[in-house]
């Protein structure tokens, strides 16, 4: 069994956690969420969904959001790696696609109508 079916079926332990990255603690304070709020989560709260993420060994974990935040559920990304999970980064759901995944979507006309723009925007 690995780290990711330990998580989901409530037998993981606090030492197979790996909090150490400075993007998630940049996420916190940015959306103003405790790391023993995360924890807590992690360790004793089943989440609404679990999803593969989009590389390899990653998953996307939703889990209810803090009391008195205007969103419903928060989005916590994981990595499982053979021996702990390391927590990547939370996301609010309006935070789920950047910039770059909405211009992906876009079409052929308007990302080269957007590129101009910006080309001439910043050559004066």
């Amino acid at each position: 069994m690995n780290c990711i079916d330990e998580l989901l079926f409530g037998s993981i332990t606090r030492e197979k956690l790996n909090f150490n990255n400075c993007h998630l603690n940049f996420r916190l304070k940015q959306n103003r969420i405790s790391l023993e709020f995360i924890e807590n989560s992690l360790l004793n709260v089943e989440p609404i969904d679990c999803l593969p993420g989009k590389k390899k060994n990653s998953y996307e974990l939703f889990y209810d959001a803090p009391e008195g935040k205007s969103y419903d559920s928060i989005k916590i990304v994981v990595y499982d790696c053979s021996t702990h999970i390391n927590v990547s980064t939370v996301m609010s759901p309006n935070e789920a696609k950047s910039s770059r995944h909405k211009n992906s979507e876009k079409p052929n006309d308007l990302k080269r109508k957007d590129k101009a723009v910006g080309k001439a925007f910043y050559c004066g």
